[in-house]
């Protein structure tokens, strides 16, 4: 039953979500709001997820997280330490440049398609040559065009931003003063410009947690210091491809990593079992997924055990970010040193 504004049952809430969502999706004008809302779970609502059980679960530990927060029982995340940050590689930066004048490009492909359409110019859909010569209006080589001109000047043209914090500045050129100074420019890591103009010397220091991913010496002087970093020489950016050039097998890599918490006493996160709360019990995260829970009392122990087992070559536990203030255990699945930055 619904009252009002009430939403009792599943069913009431994805006919809630798919009522207002349907009028802003493109391409989901004629489908059902449950259909939307399906939809809108999927590929807008904590996309690393696929289970809708983890997705709340991880919604859950948010709100848990939040409520901690004003009841002053743990800290703010620190947007300057390196657990927060991650890396825009180029091949990123392009991909997602391109998919925007894609889908710009199609856009108005459609309308113009339309347009001609409404004017009953006996205009036949199914005629290549009608329809090549309404695509003429809109040709694709803008699309090239614009990708080129950002790879020229280091400009993004976009209306939506991209959810990147600058619009300019995304390319240098290499200097060829000599090879190491040309070759530091493939291992730099910038902060980004929107950061050149604060005041504050926050997002200049070098945190402890960088050590043995950003070099703690190899910054500029002057108004870049501390902004543009360079990694480590055995640092590595995450990839699909481990240090021999296969494919990583993470559904094997996290199982390890699952065995190995559960053999220090952390406790699955399956439906059909009692979940201890705070702080009596930590949360663990993995790849952004709740795995678990730990006792209070053996945090420490298990902490111990994952910074021995960080340092050994042969373990599958690398690097881990432990929040006693708070809990949380965040994991990265991945057998060599890597780095998150922004």
């Amino acid at each position: 039953m619904k009252f009002g504004t009430c939403l009792l049952t599943r069913d009431d809430c994805l006919q809630h979500i798919g009522e207002h969502f349907q009028p802003v999706i493109d391409g989901l004008e004629n489908e059902s709001a449950l259909n939307v809302a399906h939809a809108v779970l999927k590929d807008y609502v904590f996309v690393h997820l696929i289970n809708y059980e983890d997705k709340f679960n991880l919604l859950i530990f948010m709100l848990q997280k939040l409520f901690s927060l004003i009841d002053q029982t743990s800290v703010p995340d620190n947007p300057d330490a390196l657990q927060n940050q991650e890396v825009l590689l180029p091949g990123h930066l392009i991909t997602i440049y391109l998919k925007e004048k894609l889908e710009d490009w199609l856009r108005k492909a459609k309308k113009t398609i339309q347009e001609e359409i409404a004017k009953k110019n006996n205009f036949n859909f199914l005629a290549v040559s009608d329809v090549k010569k309404v695509m003429d209006r809109n040709p694709s080589a803008q699309i090239s065009l614009a990708v080129e001109t950002m790879l020229r000047t280091g400009r993004l043209v976009t209306q939506t931003g991209l959810d990147l914090q600058q619009r300019a500045g995304y390319t240098v050129q290499a200097e060829r003063l000599n090879f190491l100074r040309f070759l530091s420019f493939f291992r730099a890591v910038h902060r980004g410009a929107s950061f050149a103009g604060l005041r504050t010397t926050s997002v200049r220091k070098l945190l402890p947690e960088s050590w043995g991913f950003l070099c703690p010496v190899h910054t500029p002087d002057g108004e870049p210091c501390g902004l543009l970093n360079h990694m480590t020489c055995f640092c590595r950016v995450t990839s699909y491809y481990d240090s021999q050039g296969l494919v990583k097998d993470f559904f094997d890599i996290r199982k390890s990593i699952l065995n190995i918490l559960t053999g220090l006493g952390m406790t699955s996160s399956l439906p059909k079992l009692a979940q201890g709360g705070l702080p009596q019990v930590l949360s663990v995260l993995l790849d952004g997924r709740v795995v678990g829970s730990i006792s209070s009392s053996e945090i420490e122990k298990v902490v111990a055990h994952l910074r021995r087992l960080k340092v050994l070559a042969a373990t599958v536990v690398c690097f881990c970010w432990i929040f006693a203030i708070f809990s949380i255990i965040f994991f990265f699945d991945t057998n060599e040193k890597r780095i998150n930055l922004v």
